[in-house]
């Protein structure tokens, strides 16, 4: 019983860190340009290095960055940080002073952080979850499932992108340059008067390392980003400070503190249930007695198991085969019923009849 609890309780252990090891965030596949993971652009950014786009990976806080006119800013989302003030005010700058935005989303669940950008920029995310298929093999097809975004403005289609689980739509009317399988807008572009233009890649897993190589992504990161013009990626919004860089490695995250959490506790309980319950039981030995005792004992054993009436009648049954026709003759009982003083009784008689020869 004990072995089977132990291997009941591995398994769910098993399971439990396989569970929460998926929904551990890895804090190496960010959408950065200096990243080489599938999230990360740094594909992207060295293709537009080796096309003559000058591209710079910027370090500090948006509220340092000199306003240039003929710059593309990429603010690539999931942010690990949001904006200050200082930097929401930097960047209204930007664009006031004809600076380009360009924005690349998740497809995930916008954090507070991406919430603030993208109300600044009179964005919204839009809830477009499907339910997963429980069988294995549906859901695998439909975790690796691709959605194509054409254009009829000229631009490069299909570009191939993996669905996410959320849409960011604008509040304003925009130039949709590619749309989803839905109609939806997928990748739109606007200018305010007077402001710079803002572009909204919706989910940019068409730009990512692992999606750039597929279809006319590439052309599509072409046309977004054309040869000569300056492009600047913010890295201080993935995390590439001192301070963040630090406090990312020093503090654990929820999910790794449950993970760290089920790790002691079925430790624990494991350890627990393979150790033996209470003190060690010692045996006590044989007890002997007397040789009266333990025959009064036996006695009491044979009367229990009822075996005088089993000898009796087995010693019933052996006369009358001995006396064969002559059976009725010799005055013996049809059924044997009775103790020990009736089995002596039947043995008494018995031999005397084998005395006088009847038997």
């Amino acid at each position: 019983m004990k072995r089977r609890l132990l291997v009941a309780l591995g398994l769910v252990f098993a399971v439990a860190v396989a569970l929460i090891s998926v929904g551990v965030e890895d804090q190496t596949n960010r959408a950065s340009a200096q990243v080489h993971r599938s999230r990360g652009l740094l594909a992207a950014a060295r293709y537009l290095d080796a096309t003559g786009a000058p591209t710079q990976r910027w370090e500090r806080p948006l509220d340092e960055l000199s306003v240039d006119p003929d710059a593309s800013l990429v603010l690539a989302l999931p942010m690990k940080n949001g904006l200050t003030e200082a930097e929401q005010s930097a960047l209204t700058r930007w664009r006031i002073g004809g600076g380009r935005v360009v924005v690349l989303t998740s497809g995930d669940e916008p954090r507070a952080s991406d919430q603030e950008l993208l109300d600044l920029l009179d964005l919204f995310a839009v809830d477009r979850r499907e339910e997963a298929p429980l069988w294995w093999f549906d859901w695998k097809d439909w975790a690796t499932r691709r959605e194509r975004l054409t254009s009829k403005l000229g631009w490069p289609s299909p570009v191939v992108i993996q669905p996410g689980a959320y849409a960011t739509r604008p509040l304003e009317e925009v130039e949709v340059l590619y749309r989803g399988p839905d109609g939806d807008p997928a990748v739109y572009r606007w200018r305010p008067s007077g402001w710079g233009e803002i572009v909204v890649v919706d989910n940019a897993t068409a730009l990512g390392n692992r999606w750039l190589g597929e279809a006319e992504n590439l052309a599509l990161l072409e046309r977004l980003f054309p040869a000569g013009q300056p492009v600047i990626f913010d890295e201080w919004r993935q995390g590439y400070s001192a301070v963040e860089v630090v406090d990312a490695d020093a503090v654990l995250t929820p999910s790794q503190l449950l993970l760290a959490h089920l790790l002691l506790l079925y430790g624990a309980a494991i350890w627990t249930l393979s150790r033996p319950f209470g003190p060690p039981a010692r045996d006590a030995g044989v007890r002997r007695g007397s040789v009266s005792r333990d025959l009064l004992a036996l006695a009491s054993l044979h009367r229990y198991g009822k075996h005088a009436e089993q000898a009796g009648q087995r010693l019933l049954e052996l006369a009358r085969e001995r006396a064969g026709r002559r059976v009725g003759e010799l005055g013996l009982p049809e059924q044997f019923d009775g103790g020990e003083d009736e089995l002596i009784a039947l043995a008494r008689q018995v031999g005397e009849l084998q005395a006088e020869r009847k038997l």
